[in-house]
């Protein structure tokens, strides 16, 4: 019975088929019919009892937002109230700063390397869903909503505090009966990844009532922090990668998207012109009232962060990086240090090691779990973070004279990995006024896509050792020229999907 049931509500979600434009009312009249007609089916015949696995879909059919009358009008006036912003956008534009801009990126030919989409917002895109969900995937309570259209809501931390969404002791989670073992395969790596670099502590459990359970829904959402009951986090078809995994439970966790920064618009340019409709509310704009980022710097390689063509209606960019390097890093599959720095604050755990004595070089922390060691930026290693990572890759000396860095990262094995390899080469020049240049000369490999989600190069050029460098992974980006400025550039290849060559030059210059 419990299997006809989950049939039932599948049969009667694809008989819907929506679209990007939604009759809310509509949706949520016939969702009321699903519910009950479930509910029924379930307790029919006089049943007394129901089993566990009853209860929780009875339990995420109650809380899912879908029939929510008052979800979807909180979303539609955030969408007319992101028109308003997206007007202000448009008259700020530099007009001949963005011409040159989308010139370089129109010839970029993208490769489409999944069906199902390349990222998250694809996904969801493809699927036709994106436009049921706040910001294309995220779901909120009655009262979260209402709390997003209020103004005098306390700032939220991170992008989110007790007021709209609480903060987990143990995040307990479950896996629904019948998921793809790839499926539950990304959440785990997803869910140590997250364990292993915070201080939040994970466990399974089938029984206890606020608790996370992972199911394969219609696209990739999951609900704000915890909601104080079981909450569902969907990794449906096309969502089975480990950066997508790791976005949804970072939205779990208490993450809201970094394009919503209130301080967004110092590091991209929305571009309104090419925006889809029922996309709008993705680019609503928090304010300092109620978005607090910690001091943490704008993080274009964010796991949070969409890509530059996410919600897009005709194929060209929707936001353009204001540091042109930075266009293909949005939309990364990584999570980033600066991710993971954000949610040991957001969950106190750099507390942990306050009175420690380790001294974390070049932006690192202590580790929560074991304070003697230091959680490192990318492109930094050992336990202090004053080393080369380990694993393949060297360390180099830049000189006067070009020198030339040739390498491959990955093998000729198309089938997309679950976790990326990484090599790390770290160019380093012998006085501190002296800046490094790196030429790309040569590159080769077949996936040129928004983010570089299976693989590429990085380049941290920047003097802040915490901010992701910028990535390159198209055949257009021969030629590209970047200085560093300081006089150490670490150069991260990373791949999980095939092989990818690359030469470098590289040099001192005044």
């Amino acid at each position: 019975r419990m299997r006809l049931a989950l049939i039932l509500v599948v049969l009667l979600s694809l008989a819907v088929q929506p679209t990007n434009s939604f009759d809310f009312s509509s949706i949520s009249s016939f969702w009321e019919t699903v519910k009950d007609k479930i509910t029924t089916f379930i307790r029919g015949n006089g049943n007394s009892t129901i089993t566990d696995e009853q209860a929780d879909l009875l339990e995420i059919l109650n809380n899912t937002h879908t029939g929510s009358d008052d979800f979807h009008k909180k979303l539609l006036e955030i969408r007319e109230l992101v028109k308003d912003q997206l007007k202000d956008a448009e008259n700020s534009i530099d007009k001949k700063a963005l011409e040159k801009m989308l010139k370089k990126f129109g010839k970029k030919i993208r490769d489409h390397i999944r069906k199902t989409g390349d990222n998250l917002a694809e996904v969801n895109e493809k699927l036709h869903v994106a436009g049921q969900y706040y910001q294309g995937d995220m779901i909120l309570t009655d009262k979260q909503m209402a709390q997003m259209t209020d103004e005098n809501v306390n700032k939220r931390q991170a992008f989110v505090d007790g007021t709209v969404g609480r903060k987990w002791g143990i995040v307990y989670y479950s896996y629904a009966s019948g998921i793809q073992q790839h499926t539950r395969t990304v959440s785990d790596l997803a869910i140590k990844f997250w364990r292993d670099n915070t201080c939040i502590d994970f466990a399974p459990s089938t029984t206890q009532p606020r608790r996370i359970n992972v199911f394969e829904g219609q696209g990739c959402y999951s609900y704000v922090g915890s909601i104080g009951r079981l909450q569902e986090l969907s990794l449906g078809q096309g969502c089975d990668s480990v950066g997508t995994a790791a976005h949804e439970f970072g939205h779990a966790l208490g993450f809201f998207h970094a394009q919503s920064r209130h301080d967004r618009d110092d590091a991209i340019t929305l571009i309104p012109a090419n925006v889809q409709n029922g996309w709008l509310d993705q680019f609503n704009k928090e304010t300092t009232r109620t978005n607090n980022n910690f001091g943490f710097p704008y993080d274009y390689a964010s796991v949070m962060q969409y890509a530059g063509t996410s919600a897009s209606s005709n194929g060209r960019p929707t936001m353009m990086a204001k540091i042109p390097q930075y266009q293909d890093t949005m939309g990364s599959d990584i999570v980033s240090f600066i991710d993971v720095s954000m949610m040991n604050t957001l969950y106190g755990c750099k507390e942990k090691c306050a009175g420690s004595p380790t001294r974390c070089q070049n932006g690192g922390f202590p580790h929560p779990r074991d304070c003697t060691k230091c959680l490192c930026p990318s492109g930094f290693g050992g336990n202090f973070c004053d080393e080369r990572p380990t694993g393949c890759g060297a360390s180099l000396v830049a000189s006067r004279d070009v020198k030339q860095l040739v390498f491959q990262v990955g093998n000729r094995d198309y089938n997309i990995k679950d976790q990326f390899v990484f090599c790390n080469w770290l160019i380093t020049a012998p006085n501190a006024s002296d800046r490094i240049q790196v030429t790309i000369t040569r590159y080769e490999r077949n996936a040129c896509t928004s983010g570089c989600v299976y693989g590429g190069i990085e380049l941290k050029w920047r003097r802040d050792p915490t901010q992701s460098g910028s990535r390159y992974c198209c055949p257009n980006d021969i030629n590209e020229v970047v200085t560093s400025e300081t006089n150490i550039l670490p150069v991260i290849g990373f791949n999980r999907y095939g092989q990818e060559s690359f030469t470098l030059n590289y040099r001192i210059i005044n």
